[in-house]
């Protein structure tokens, strides 16, 4: 049995109640295979899944499936086109990869026609399931936001320091009680209080941490204090941005709404600290937040990392190695004075002198230099001979594509004479290259560095530094230089100081 006799299922329900069911929908493409003789050789489901997901652990099989040549079906038999994605972008680049690998999609919902006619049916249902999925989404907005003003969690899971408590509402829904959550305090709210107090009247978080017993990371820790209403007694939603395309990954820019569009319902459960807690500590995150400073405003972004590999990456005014924060603007300081004083001293001195010399030492290359000039002389011969015959053609544009290579090749063997003219003219000068003259072109760099504005001084930092260590542990620091010669050759040489940082 041929491929094109096999086919493959995908089936996915969703949460909605009034869905069809994974098995509903099996019968039914098992039934149409069966009516145009397909054999099933593969299945691939999904239960409770977002249509518009793409990490759906069926979808990602069929993904995977779909590209490989061995997969053993050509046909992929689907109840509708809601259920591959509502989101029209998603379900065209699946259409798109099918095409290309050759699997014809059969929606049993839909009847067959013509090519042209397939094309546009799928189109508009599939138009239709983008509307219905923006139909959904703002219907179970709606309900969560009516669930938060009566006092009730919107979902998700528990805060730290609360858990979850299941409140029966009255209704019945299938034979059950309907039940919301609303939030208790839990074992950890002592801990997380003391904690949030403590960061209120301004202690420093890491302290606190230590007293409390607390194991969470750095990150968590902010994102508690950003839910600091919610330890105020308070219910909040609608506080963050869904996750999209724009800036930040998240539509709109920024993570966060403005403070105005955040549905807040008071005292819906016991609080652990006082609401003017709360706003100490909303504040200053939003103080922080406007003065944050962005990746491209750390100057030594790119090159500073720990010995063994990892990176410092910039985080709220401090390069952060794991727990381990340094002051972003000390730290600075120190690597820009102790450049200026490395750069003077006689061991760079001596190695950049060194390297200038040995990249300016003749070498024999001047028997390649020759042979280019001879290619390149060859090369102008025939592009001469072509443009003339060009002109005595009716259709000269038959030889443009000949044209266009020959004189590519030229400009490439041009531009690399060109390079070996210089690397030979600097074999005259490399007796002129004293340690006296790399002192002076290497003080004149360090001068150069004072008066620039940070992307300027970045960019500078950037050629002239391979990379710089701080150990995390140790707080020792070495920063290897890469001084480029003339001639493109770089020295590198660790230098290495003892940063006066606070751990």
């Amino acid at each position: 049995m041929s491929n094109a006799d096999r086919c493959a299922l995908y089936v996915r329900s969703s949460k909605d109640r009034h869905d069809v069911s994974i098995d509903a929908q099996r019968r039914e493409l098992l039934e149409l295979a069966a009516k145009r003789g397909l054999a099933v050789a593969q299945e691939y489901a999904d239960a409770v899944e977002a249509a518009n997901d793409w990490s759906r652990p069926g979808f990602r099989q069929l993904l995977l499936d779909v590209a490989r040549a061995d997969r053993g079906w050509a046909v992929l038999l689907v109840l509708d086109t809601s259920r591959l994605a509502r989101d029209v972008n998603l379900a065209g680049v699946f259409r798109h990869e099918c095409r290309r690998r050759g699997v014809r999609v059969v929606f049993a919902k839909i009847p067959e026609s013509n090519p042209l006619g397939d094309l546009i049916t799928t189109h508009v249902y599939q138009l239709v399931d983008h509307i219905h999925s923006h139909m959904s989404r703002e219907k179970g907005l709606a309900g969560m936001a009516e669930n938060v003003r009566k006092g009730f969690r919107a979902g998700g899971r528990a805060p730290f320091g609360y858990a979850l408590e299941a409140v029966e509402t009255g209704a019945v829904r299938d034979g059950a009680p309907v039940t919301k959550s609303r939030l208790v305090p839990n074992a950890d709210s002592a801990a997380i209080a003391r904690y949030l107090k403590g960061r209120a009247a301004g202690l420093p978080g890491a302290r606190l941490v230590r007293e409390c017993g607390i194991t969470l990371n750095p990150s968590t820790l902010v994102g508690i204090e950003w839910k600091a209403l919610t330890y105020a007694g308070h219910t909040v939603w609608n506080v963050e941005r869904a996750k999209g395309v724009g800036a930040g990954g998240y539509e709109g820019g920024a993570k966060r709404r403005p403070r105005e569009e955040w549905i807040i319902q008071r005292d819906t459960h016991k609080a652990l600290i006082t609401e003017a807690e709360a706003e100490i500590l909303l504040a200053r995150l939003a103080r922080k937040g406007a003065t944050r400073m962005r990746n491209g405003d750390y100057l030594l972004s790119g090159i500073l990392t720990a010995p063994d590999g990892r990176r410092w990456h910039g985080d709220q005014g401090h390069y952060r190695c794991g727990r381990r924060r340094l002051t972003a603007a000390r730290l600075e300081r120190q690597v820009l004075a102790a450049i200026a004083g490395h750069l003077g001293s006689d061991a760079i001195v001596r190695q950049a002198a060194q390297a200038a010399r040995q990249a300016m030492k003749p070498n024999g290359r001047d028997v390649e230099l020759r042979a280019l000039q001879r290619q390149r002389d060859e090369l102008e011969r025939k592009l001469a001979r072509l443009r003339n015959v060009m002109t005595e053609m009716r259709h000269p544009e038959a030889l443009a594509p000949k044209v266009d290579e020959l004189d590519e090749q030229k400009r490439a063997i041009e531009t690399q004479a060109a390079a070996m003219v210089d690397e030979l003219a600097g074999a005259r000068i490399s007796p002129l290259i004293t340690e006296e003259t790399v002192r002076t072109t290497l003080r004149g760099l360090a001068e150069s560095l004072e008066g620039l504005d940070r992307i300027q001084l970045k960019a500078r930092l950037r050629r002239m530094i391979e990379r710089i260590t701080v150990d995390p542990e140790t707080l020792s620091c070495c920063l290897y230089y890469a001084i480029p010669a003339a001639t493109g050759f770089s020295v590198a040489t660790p230098r290495g100081f003892e940063p006066r940082l606070p751990p």
